[in-house]
């Protein structure tokens, strides 16, 4: 079964519009990001996804985010670093429920940020997603700062930060 599970990063012009819109979809699906997802793909550094049988079944992105988003994010942590030293971040991070024990998120993460070893990357996410605060954690993300509350629910967030390899 799991030979049929295949792992793709790239940027965004690789992919096809049919694609990109089944990103957006599945991203949208978690619930966790606003409406305008689909356009904003394209702005993106690297997207990632995780096909069964060709399709789509999970993403992640290494994502350009506008300066006052990631500001928002270090300010309501509280974090003690700039966040300007940090250009990129981790996200749209989404796997469907009945895809999530293949365990093919990990190994996704790991070929995004791999790729961007010598950058520093943030990444956010709930303080109940135990598998993603692994999946971070193993790959030398630390949190910094407090938890806050996201302003699209009332989920309690974490900033979590990857200084670059040296």
């Amino acid at each position: 079964m799991n030979n049929r599970y295949e792992i793709e990063a790239a940027p965004p012009a690789a992919f096809t519009t049919i694609e990109l819109d089944d990103f957006a979809a599945l991203v949208r699906k978690g619930g966790k990001v606003d409406k305008n997802v689909r356009q904003r793909l394209s702005g993106s550094q690297l997207l990632g996804v995780v096909r069964h049988d060709g399709q789509i079944v999970g993403t992640a992105a290494i994502k350009n985010p506008e300066n006052g988003y990631r500001s928002d994010c270090f300010a309501k942590a509280g974090s003690s670093e700039i966040a300007t030293a940090f250009p990129y971040e981790v996200g749209w991070v989404f796997m469907s429920e009945r895809h999530r024990d293949a365990k093919r998120m990990g190994p996704l993460i790991a070929e995004l940020i791999e790729r961007y070893s010598n950058a520093a990357i943030f990444a956010t996410t709930e303080t109940t997603n135990s598998a993603m605060l692994h999946i971070l954690g193993k790959h030398g993300f630390t949190s910094s700062g407090s938890t806050y509350k996201s302003k699209l629910g009332n989920d309690d967030l974490v900033l979590l930060l990857r200084q670059p390899r040296v």
